[in-house]
């Protein structure tokens, strides 16, 4: 037991670290990350946390997406925020079953998702999701380890950047989390209504 809490404690650390850095990032409008930037390479450049998914025995789905949706921003930043999305979909899904990533452009924007078959998000828990320190039952916080941090760092990176945060969930059938911004080139739209399968029945 001992141990276990000196590894959630770490990574508490850690993710209050992550957020600092977010802060101080934003905060004091550091320039050197901000760059015309194409989301979709998002999917392929959170390659390193796929490892993620065997461990815990889902797999990764890339959904077909269109390039040249350029948005304005810090690639990092936003990879971090699909990481976590990736993180949190891993842990909570069932062996077996499968995560998908889709990048999409609506009206104007670009659309990042990420949708898992897990057990979703209870009513009464929706207002808290991005708060700090918050899961949405204790018991599955002590199950599947995590701080309650990422959520709250990965609003705090897309508010900045000027997008929108959020998720579609029902009970039993699963999560969508997605994260919108603008898009610089208005005009991209090939691939409106091409979300993944999970995210549509999410949104359905």
């Amino acid at each position: 037991y001992c141990e276990m809490r000196c590894v959630q404690l770490g990574q508490l650390l850690f993710q209050i670290l992550l957020l600092f850095f977010a802060f101080v990032f934003f905060f004091f409008q550091a320039e050197d990350g901000i760059r015309d930037y194409d989301v979709t390479g998002v999917q392929t450049c959170a390659l390193p946390i796929y490892g993620y998914a065997e461990e815990h025995g889902v797999e990764f789905v890339l959904v077909p997406s269109e390039t040249g949706l350029l948005v304005r921003g810090d690639g990092d930043r936003l990879i971090q925020v699909l990481a976590n999305f990736l993180s949190n979909a891993a842990k909570f899904s069932p062996e077996g079953e499968k995560v998908e990533i889709s990048v999409t452009a609506g009206k104007g924007t670009a659309r990042v998702a990420v949708s898992d078959c897990g057990p979703g998000i209870p009513e009464e828990f929706h207002e808290n999701v991005f708060a700090k320190f918050t899961q949405a039952d204790s018991s599955d916080a002590r199950q599947v380890g995590g701080t309650g941090l990422g959520l709250n760092i990965s609003k705090t990176i897309i508010d900045k950047h000027g997008g929108e945060i959020g998720f579609d969930t029902k009970p039993g059938k699963g999560t969508t989390f997605f994260f919108e911004l603008p898009l610089l080139n208005e005009n991209a739209g090939a691939t409106v209504g091409r979300r993944s399968h999970l995210d549509r029945r999410l949104a359905e």
